[in-house]
């Protein structure tokens, strides 16, 4: 549905917005209702799927379109489904192409704009019979190459044998960034992407293994490959997903724990001595060998500032544990055994050129997590790059709206507070906290807990699906350097 099918005015006599009467509904919402079916065929994917129709509809109104670049990595197949789904009706491609004159459509320019469009490059139209669209060779391989990366994966011999680069025909880096992306696609589809089970088949397409880290987030989706909605079985906790063996016991599924890599260097802002910058990588160090044996389900790692070295130390991490980073130029969601975690940047909240904070892209983005949380009532937690202190105060009443349970954050202090949300709050007479107009009830109030810290460590989080959670500190040895 169309963003102005959405708000019910199909502008017949008796609607009560008269200025929708006079317009009525378009050819320019089957423009975008082909758009939607391109983008369904690409990816797969509805683009605005939700838990319930209301928040699809909330989506499709606020038209945040998100961009799945492995089902569409050029260009053109992204800039047709993206122009013909633009939320203002005269603004989509071939909104021109016809005009009504007193109640009756006439072509101005007909749908050629459509057929000319470069995403349609190499195909005829004529009209005959004998048209027909047949596939590329890339097309029939892209399966096949899915299907030799998984057996590579599972052969240790061919992983030693041929390791990614080495010119073979088992090199995946011999094919383009696109066809990668394209394969990728395949993989995630089949759920190969699932359960840690991607490590092995991921890490075949990288000759580096920081690629191989820093691919893991899709910048463009914002989303975390392997930790996503539909993979993890959406919403479902651990006990009610089933077994593959009918006659195993049921029993009780253990706490999910995660950790977060904490150090002095990450919240340093001024210039450190080489003498302190050397006590803090051994710290590092150890924090990443302690993990290495506790095995955590994720690691998170946030910070503006993440030095090299640190990246370096961050690949030691055993494969099956996922590295959720954020070095302040990206934020996306993951979701881990039925809970929901948000990664934010403080710079992706500055207010724009108007002074306005809701025109934002991750404010807008971050109210749609908001509203989905609301409806879905998932255990959410977030993680921010910066002192919670340093973010807007509309952000963090929006967290706490959202039923955000607790807020983990980067300072020169040790942080321990609560951020509270009363119903119907306001900041000011311009700004309300709310994304809908409706009044809420006083059970609609809630409570955020904000944890930052700068000492050497993990900060374990440790989350069952009884929706208990617990939050711990465990000090790290950091030695002092000769």
């Amino acid at each position: 549905m169309s963003p102005e099918a959405v708000t019910g005015f199909s502008g017949m006599p008796g609607d009560k917005n008269k200025e929708e009467e006079s317009k009525g509904a378009t050819h320019c919402a089957d423009l975008w209702a082909l758009g939607a079916v391109a983008y369904i065929l690409h990816t797969g994917s509805c683009p605005f799927w939700s838990p319930s129709p209301y928040l699809t509809f909330l989506r499709i109104k606020r038209g945040l379109l998100p961009r799945d670049e492995w089902a569409l990595p050029d260009g053109k197949s992204w800039d047709f489904c993206s122009h013909l789904m633009q939320v203002d009706p005269a603004k989509r491609l071939g909104a021109d192409c016809f005009r009504v004159v007193e109640g009756k459509v006439a072509i101005q320019k007909g749908y050629d704009i459509l057929r000319n469009h470069p995403y349609f490059e190499g195909i005829s139209h004529a009209k005959d019979d004998q048209t027909h669209v047949m596939p590329s060779l890339q097309d029939l391989a892209l399966r096949a190459c899915a299907e030799l990366a998984q057996q590579d994966a599972a052969d240790l011999d061919v992983c030693d044998q041929h390791p990614p680069g080495d010119g073979s025909a088992h090199d995946f880096m011999r094919i383009s960034d696109s066809q990668r992306k394209l394969v990728w696609h395949v993989l995630d589809k089949c759920k190969i992407f699932k359960d840690g089970d991607e490590t092995r088949v991921f890490q075949r397409f990288f000759d580096k293994e920081m690629d191989f880290l820093r691919s893991k987030v899709r910048k463009s989706s914002r989303d975390f490959v392997g930790l996503t909605q539909m993979n993890d079985d959406e919403y479902k906790p651990q006990s009610q997903r089933g077994s593959q063996d009918p006659y195993a016991k049921k029993e009780d599924p253990e706490p999910t724990r995660i950790a977060m890599l904490r150090n002095p260097w990450l919240t340093v802002t001024a210039e450190s001595t080489p003498e302190q910058e050397k006590t803090w990588l051994k710290g590092w160090k150890n924090s990443i060998a302690h993990i290495n044996k506790q095995r955590p389900k994720a690691v998170v790692v946030c910070s503006p500032h993440i030095p090299s070295k640190y990246w370096k130390f961050l690949t030691r991490i055993r494969d099956s544990i996922p590295v959720l980073w954020n070095d302040g130029t990206v934020f996306y969601s993951f979701w881990l055994n039925g809970f929901q975690g948000l990664v934010i940047q403080k710079k992706g909240f500055e207010y724009p050129d108007d002074g306005s904070l809701e025109d934002n892209l991750q404010m807008k983005w971050l109210r749609e997590q908001m509203e989905q949380s609301r409806m879905a009532k998932p255990q959410l937690f977030c993680f921010c790059d910066c002192d919670p202190r340093g973010l807007p105060e509309m952000v963090l009443k929006r967290l706490a709206r959202g039923r955000v349970l607790c807020l983990f954050g980067l300072a020169n202090e040790d942080l321990d507070y609560e951020v509270s949300y009363a119903p119907n709050e306001r900041l000011d007479e311009e700004a309300s906290v709310k994304s809908t107009d409706s009044n809420e009830d006083l059970d609609d109030a809630q409570t955020m807990r904000v944890v930052a810290s700068n000492k050497n460590g993990i900060e374990w989080l440790t989350v069952d699906e009884k929706e208990r959670w617990a939050i711990s500190f465990e000090n790290v040895e950091m030695p002092e350097s000769r």
